[in-house]
């Protein structure tokens, strides 16, 4: 809207956020005209004024009279383009803030004598915001850049606050379950800060289970939740639910906004928490909260997040340096708390010629054809990691709590192994298994100092041949990996996901049995993966796909699921077309929740519903605007994979696995021998 100054145009741009407008019939000025907003008036303006008049020269007070019909009401900022020009569109090229001249709150001023036009006085100074618009700018100042969740009735107000801006992508998921998992896998494959929001009640509730996977796996994060009115809370209010007893033993930091003046200040201090502990903040807001206008300031990181890299002391580093330079059989294993320290972590593993293994979910922290990489122990892996953990003297964790899923149940390690362990969480350092040697810090900087305690005397091991062994591993895996039959073998199409994608592609695993093959035998030559690791809930894959379509635009973006997945999570393949994510769905399909079929088998158990009906997931992705292809030919496999990542778009792949092939049995015999 331009008001004629001279030969420069002055624009009235309205506010979103701050409207507010009376109606009034009847009343028509001569000197501007006022168009009363029809049933839906373009979004953000209360009204349309074809014709306003500003003196030239303005008065010394920076007051402006402008002279316009009917009593409305409403927050602007007046702000200059070149004469007769309209501003860049939103989202044009070129586009971004305008220049502003000065803001103003417009006000009705009354009528004088027979005066048929409204005059509104125009004065300078600060315009108040609602409360939910200060948040949602706080958050962009403090780097959360994506913010995943569902349209609820507790939330419309910060809804209405990402929409009316550009810093903050706000991605809609199906489900709030699906929001905070890909806000999850964001923080998993940047280690940067990720926000996901649900309304209050069922919002609440359906977004725990990704809370508690983010939890579980240390994730940085951050949870808004809606909540009823203040005035209306304990009074049996719809949709209400306590939103803080649900978050109290999955976060580091649970809080409501109880008025606006606390609301920077406690979301600061949730940010912060997030950051510095590595895990999940909540902070509910209740809706009148968001709405209010009032006078609060953003609270910028600075000063906020100013802490230095931990490093273990010259003391315990030096003990631990003796300690591997005298092992027979040092042993490096490695977790996802070493992400960011591959150099020095493969140069201890260089001096000391230890081989390295990784978690499943640090799988490719040190590439496949590092020589020293031997793999991944345990529930997820391969018999040579499992017999060379069991085989170590001396054995460096890093980043890695010794778990279930890494242990083999807790049988791999033995009594007495010397442990040396790394973490930045000293409550992690010695909880399940007896340590020689702490070192509590971050992983880079100490494994940095542990290089710098090392005598310069060469080190000898007893490893002997470990090449040779890897080798007879590779030729184990590759009998079935080449083996083109039908139905097709889960090794097969594991194999040809292998050849078809880049070493930069991010794979996003779902939980199932497809995962024991995946983890025993892709060869990954970087940081690829993400998934639910300590939770292992099953619908991980697409929403961690999605996160990585939007971290990592260049990349390929791929979720390998199960049958069993991918019905779990099934409406998220509208996610994808909605933002038109170009994620490749590669799914498992052998009919049937093959991780518990061999669960109960081994249990001695009959199958109980673990049979799947029969379903083209090919035929659903089309139906939901996506492309799909069904594989059941072992030879059409390769050319399905390249078509899908070619065409850079929503695609299924749907592939019909045999069966009777599970949980590896392949590599059975081996694994138990390693573990006896």
């Amino acid at each position: 809207m331009h008001l004629g100054v001279g030969a420069q145009a002055l624009q009235l741009l309205v506010v979103p956020g701050g409207i507010r407008r009376q109606r009034r019939q009847g009343q028509h000025g001569d000197d501007a005209e006022h168009e009363q907003p029809s049933a839906s008036p373009p979004r953000g303006w209360a009204a349309r004024l074809r014709r306003c008049h500003l003196p030239r020269q303005p008065p010394p007070t920076r007051t402006h009279r402008i002279s316009i019909c009917g009593p409305v009401s409403m927050q602007v900022c007046l702000w200059a383009t070149a004469s007769g020009r309209s501003p860049p569109a939103r989202g044009a090229a070129g586009a971004g803030p305008p220049s502003a001249l000065a803001c103003f709150l417009l006000q009705p001023q009354g009528r004088a004598g027979g005066e048929k036009a409204r005059h509104l006085i125009a004065q300078e100074g600060e315009m108040p915001r609602q409360v939910s618009e200060v948040l949602v700018e706080q958050l962009a100042d403090w780097g959360v850049r994506q913010v995943f969740g569902v349209m609820g009735e507790t939330i419309l107000g910060l809804l209405n606050a990402l929409r009316h801006q550009e810093r903050v992508r706000f991605v809609a998921t199906q489900t709030e379950q699906a929001a905070a998992m890909a806000a999850s896998a964001y923080g998993k494959l940047t280690g940067r800060l990720a926000a996901c929001i649900a309304t209050g009640g069922p919002g609440v509730t359906s977004l725990i289970t990704g809370i508690h996977d983010a939890h579980s796996d240390r994730v940085p994060m951050l949870a808004i939740t809606g909540q009823a009115r203040r005035s209306w809370q304990h009074a049996d209010a719809w949709q209400e639910a306590d939103a803080h007893a649900l978050f109290e033993t999955v976060s580091a930091f649970n809080a409501q906004v109880e008025a606006p003046s606390q609301a920077t200040t406690l979301l600061a201090a949730a940010l912060q928490a997030a950051l510095s502990q590595r895990d999940v903040a909540h902070l509910a807001v209740p809706l009148d909260i968001q709405i209010t206008e009032a006078e609060v300031a953003p609270i910028l990181p600075q000063g906020h997040l100013n802490w230095s890299p931990a490093v273990a002391s010259d003391e315990a580093v030096r003990q631990a340096a003796r300690l591997l330079h005298g092992a027979a059989r040092p042993l490096i294993l490695a977790g996802a708390g070493a992400k960011g320290a591959q150099e020095p972590l493969l140069e201890v593993a260089h001096t000391l010629g230890a081989p390295v293994l990784t978690t499943c979910r640090s799988k490719g922290l040190v590439p496949a054809d590092e020589p020293l990489s031997m793999g991944v122990p345990g529930r997820l892996g391969v018999p040579l990691a499992d017999q060379l953990l069991r085989e170590a003297d001396v054995i460096l964790v890093v980043g890695c709590s010794l778990s279930q899923k890494t242990t083999g149940d807790w049988r791999l390690l033995r009594p007495e192994q010397q442990l040396i362990q790394v973490d930045i969480d000293r409550s992690r350092i010695g909880r399940i298994y007896p340590v020689e040697v702490g070192l509590w810090g971050d992983a880079a900087p100490t494994l940095r100092k542990l290089i710098s305690f090392m005598p310069e005397t060469p080190v000898q091991t007893a490893w002997g041949d470990l090449q040779g062994r890897k080798d007879a591993l590779r030729q184990l895996v590759d009998r079935k990996a080449r083996a083109a039959t039908r139905p097709i073998k889960p090794q097969f199409a594991v194999r040809a996901l292998q050849e078809a994608l880049p070493a930069h592609a991010v794979i996003s695993l779902d939980a199932g049995d497809h995962a024991f093959f995946v983890c025993q035998q892709y060869e990954a030559q970087g940081e690829q993966f993400v998934m639910s690791y300590h939770l292992g809930s099953t619908g991980f894959g697409l929403p961690g796909a999605i996160a990585a379509a939007l971290a990592f635009p260049e990349r390929p973006a791929v979720a390998v699921v199960g049958d069993g997945g991918l019905a779990s999570s099934l409406g998220e393949l509208i996610t994808l077309v909605a933002h038109n994510l170009p994620v490749t769905v590669v799914c498992f399909n052998n009919a049937r929740m093959g991780m518990l079929d061999s669960e109960e088998e081994r249990l001695n158990m009959a199958p109980f519903f673990t049979e799947l009906p029969p379903t083209d997931f090919a035929r659903v992705a089309e139906a939901c605007g996506a492309a799909g292809l069904r594989v059941e030919e072992p030879g059409n496999l390769p050319s399905a994979l390249h078509q899908a990542l070619a065409a850079r778009r929503p695609f299924v792949v749907d592939v019909a696995i045999d069966p009777q092939e599970r949980q590896s049995t392949a590599l059975e015999p081996a694994l138990a021998a390693a573990r006896a």
